[in-house]
């Protein structure tokens, strides 16, 4: 398969990154020189994890949406674009993102998602593209049709795992050097393992134990009761991966980088295969400053970043949250006239007892066919007393309301 550059669109960031969005399409043809502009908003390019609140194991699925502008000097080759995607398949039409000439990521335009505004002879194109990871769901993990046979080593499954995924026929024709593929650091290993042990952590790392482990495929694939066999998805495999080895695995540039969730924190060694076939170590966990400018140091805000100033405000409310508190005496369903007592308590006064200590009294009162048949009183009245009563000879002071 080869593929060419259909349109592209620029756009410079505020610290003067210049960007690039390309629509790639994935067969014969040369690259045309169609330019759209960008709206206001540029790009986003967004990561969604499985759970937002805590960094978990497993497949980080990313996305990228960008709001395009076709002047009417091109309106034929938006057609043309229309036209392909109504008949097209995942992964015939690309988006790709270039920050200074490097690509940062690529995914497959989804064409449920694609939308043309046609308010003015300007026509406003929003387009949504997955990295198609989730894509690997509806792959069988085999070697084209046939069941894999005998042992696999983790290295091998996550190779042959990505060489089934949408996006890597074109990412291996347009890299052959010493582009990122694979970009992973280990964090979970055998303790017995004297070798690992003498290394310093993450000792995986170093010795690239998921060379070194390795599991029969035998489990992969099954006979139903059609007698037709069955395979577990790449999806699914990969997940179980990411989960066993505590990766969080997204895609990124060229490349699928795996990384442990204990160590996002941190510096992190790890090894990286390239596109040419050559493995090298490098750090995998580093550090982007996102808009700072690197010579004055300070980061650079736009318009949009507003601070804004309020007059000060005379009332000052203090709220007790009394629902921390645990109950000193209770009681439900008792019957009129009862006292509740607990004498086996005692309480401060206000002279000794902190500030922020209060007790609180409270009741509710169930009524039961209590209307009475009077025209000017359809409820009647209720009287609900609560009369607290001290043991005498305390010698704290106490106050009540009166």
């Amino acid at each position: 398969m080869s593929s060419y550059l259909f349109a592209k669109g620029v756009g410079e960031s505020l610290n003067e990154d210049s960007y690039e969005v390309r629509i790639i399409r994935t067969a014969a043809g040369s690259d045309q020189t169609t330019e759209f502009s960008l709206a206001a908003n540029g790009f986003a390019l967004r990561y969604e994890s499985v759970e937002d609140s805590a960094l978990v194991p497993g497949i980080v699925h990313s996305r990228c949406e960008v709001t395009t502008l076709w002047p009417a000097a091109i309106a034929s080759e938006l057609d043309t674009l229309l036209t392909g995607l109504a008949t097209s398949e995942d992964g015939d039409y690309l988006l790709e993102v270039l920050r200074d000439s490097t690509r940062i990521w690529v995914g497959s335009i989804l064409v449920e998602e694609f939308s043309v505004d046609e308010d003015s002879t300007n026509k406003e194109v929003r387009i949504v593209a997955t990295d198609a990871l989730s894509l690997l769901k509806h792959v069988d993990y085999n070697d084209d049709g046939t069941a894999y046979s005998d042992y696999q080593t983790v290295y091998d499954i996550l190779k042959n795992i990505q060489e089934k995924w949408t996006l890597y026929t074109y990412l291996n024709e347009q890299n052959s050097g010493t582009e990122y593929r694979l970009a992973w650091a280990e964090d979970v290993y055998s303790e017995d393992d004297y070798i690992m042990a003498a290394e310093t952590h993450p000792a995986g790392t170093d010795l690239k134990s998921i060379k070194r482990s390795r599991i029969h495929t035998n489990p992969f694939s099954s006979i139903n009761s059609n007698n037709v066999t069955e395979y577990v998805s790449c999806y699914d495999l990969l997940q179980s991966l990411c989960i066993t080895y505590q990766w969080r695995l997204y895609s990124y540039g060229d490349a699928w980088h795996l990384l442990p969730v204990a160590l996002a924190g941190e510096l992190t060694p790890g090894t990286v295969l390239q596109w040419d076939g050559t493995e090298v170590d490098r750090d995998v966990i580093t550090q982007y400053d996102f808009q700072k400018d690197a010579a004055a140091d300070v980061r650079q805000k736009d318009a949009g970043w507003r601070i804004s100033y309020t007059p000060p405000h005379n009332e000052v409310r203090l709220t007790r949250d009394t629902s921390d508190g645990a109950s000193v005496i209770s009681a439900f369903n008792f019957a009129s006239g009862v006292e509740q007592t607990d004498a086996s308590l005692t309480y401060e006064g206000s002279d000794t007892a902190p500030s922020d200590d209060l007790y609180l009294v409270h009741g509710r009162i169930y009524i039961v066919g209590s209307a009475l048949g009077v025209a000017e009183d359809s409820v009647g009245n209720i009287v609900l007393q609560n009369v607290i009563k001290w043991d005498t000879g305390g010698s704290a002071l106490y106050y009540g309301n009166s």
